[in-house]
């Protein structure tokens, strides 16, 4: 087996055998200050990441307060582990579920709109 030396090589391994990955995730396991710019030069190299933005609330030092920061999938497996929660949501039973907001193609509005006209015509 090949040594993995790189940092990028760490996060597209990290990627595609884990699941997603925080900025902190990757200064912790890997000692990468630049996640971003990784994960840039892996979709220009054809990967498909999906980027989620989430908020926090933290409580450390004289910090108190929400943060927001992205966290990075690798789409399959970004559809696989969130594909319950995506469905709920479109079947318009859960319209108070945060539903990651990289997934849709299209806007949320539109979604729920055909799911809502579908159900009608039954």
């Amino acid at each position: 087996m090949e040594r993995i030396t790189s940092q990028k090589q760490k996060i597209k391994q990290h990627l595609e055998l884990r699941q997603g990955i925080t900025p902190m995730d990757a200064l912790r396991l890997y000692g990468c200050f630049r996640l971003s710019a990784i994960i840039l030069k892996l979709k220009e190299e054809g990967m498909k990441i999906v980027t989620v933005l989430r908020t926090q609330y933290r409580e450390e030092g004289a910090f108190h307060g929400e943060v927001q920061f992205a966290e990075y999938w690798l789409e399959s497996r970004f559809k696989k582990e969130h594909a319950q929660a995506y469905n709920f949501n479109l079947a318009n039973s859960g319209a108070n579920m945060p539903v990651p907001k990289a997934y849709f193609k299209k806007t949320r509005e539109y979604y729920e709109s055909n799911a809502q006209q579908n159900f009608e015509e039954i």
